[in-house]
């Protein structure tokens, strides 16, 4: 038996499955992880957008960075 996160990801390709039956399983695993990881999971999609919104917020409130 699953538990946490694990079945939650397995219900997220089933249903994703289900809803798309061509949709092949590689595409299915690439839109979970995509759309559903956490952003605070470092390296992923939601991450990265996270952490770009913060840089460029700072840019527009401080300026560009001098070297």
């Amino acid at each position: 038996m699953q538990g946490g996160i694990g079945a939650k990801r397995s219900c997220y390709f089933l249903v994703k499955k289900f809803k798309h039956p061509t949709m092949i399983e590689l595409d299915v695993i690439n839109h979970i992880v995509k759309f559903h990881l956490p952003s605070k999971l470092q390296g992923s999609p939601r991450w990265h957008k996270s952490h770009l919104q913060d840089l460029l917020t700072m840019v527009a409130n401080f300026g560009m960075p001098q070297l």
